[in-house]
């Protein structure tokens, strides 16, 4: 209001109980003549006797505080329905509960990457942890970082799928679970993406806090074992046709056909005729 420099603010020492007595302000000649138009801002303000202080929200038009006028102070996220449309897939029996809490973690956009860690106010001499190329970011690590290009290459292979990197992790994630395929294959092609992106971040804290790197093989070997887990708990069945049968077959693992239509007998009568 008075336009205090922030040098001068620190040596003011002053109350307004030295100045204002018996109803009104009293100011020193020296202060008065060197600053007039702050003395006459002063002296329009009245003070109330007897009156306790109070504080007032200065975005309301009452000066009270509540709920509702910060809701109003507060702009307003436009939260996309990526949560929720990838939320719906990714808590399924045959995934592991880890795995479909990181999922979640980065629907939400709650993983401590060093960037996110640099946006909240912890600054750190940022690099990504497997080839100290680039800012560790959360489109490099799960997608552009060499170690992961490896995961990803490989298993795409597999599965015969043509995926552009130029989005983002999480609309890559929400376009990879709209891949139409057979319900074996789809779930399976759903269980590769959530463990690549699991065994990616499992192996970046192992370098980071046991500072022990874990190869790209072995990491492929143990993508490689949930399969069969994933496979025993009854995710549906394929279809009969060869873009099914090549990546079970690349995959080991054993086909479920569909389960033939059952069929009914039926009778058929027809009604008596009432015509004589």
């Amino acid at each position: 209001m008075f336009e205090i420099p922030l040098a001068v603010r620190g040596s003011l020492y002053a109350v307004v109980s030295n100045y204002y007595f018996n109803g009104s302000w009293h100011f020193e000649e020296c202060f008065l003549d060197r600053h007039p138009k702050a003395s006459s801002l002063i002296s329009k303000i009245v003070i109330v006797p007897y009156s306790s202080d109070t504080l007032i929200w200065i975005h309301s038009s009452s000066d009270q505080f509540s709920s509702k006028e910060a809701h109003r102070f507060f702009p307003r996220q436009s939260w996309s329905m990526d949560w929720f449309i990838g939320g719906k897939k990714i808590w399924k029996p045959f995934i592991p509960h880890s795995r479909s809490t990181l999922m979640w973690r980065m629907l939400l956009r709650h993983l401590p990457t060093e960037d996110s860690l640099a946006k909240a106010g912890l600054s750190l001499a940022s690099s990504c942890q497997f080839c100290y190329a680039l800012t560790e970011s959360l489109a490099y690590l799960f997608l552009h970082c060499p170690y992961s290009s490896g995961l990803w290459d490989y298993f795409l292979s597999l599965f015969r799928v043509h995926l552009s990197f130029q989005l983002s992790p999480l609309d890559l994630f929400i376009s990879t679970i709209s891949w139409k395929a057979s319900p074996q294959v789809g779930n399976l092609w759903l269980t590769t993406v959530v463990q690549i992106l699991w065994a990616i971040w499992y192996a970046r804290n192992r370098l980071i806090f046991e500072d022990c790197f874990i190869p790209l093989i072995s990491s492929i070997s143990f993508i490689h074992m949930t399969f069969k887990d994933c496979n025993r708990l009854n995710i549906g069945g394929m279809h009969n046709t060869q873009s099914d049968l090549l990546p079970l077959h690349r995959l080991r693992v054993r086909p479920c056909p569909p389960r033939a239509p059952r069929i009914i007998e039926v009778y058929y009568r027809p009604p008596h005729s009432t015509l004589a």
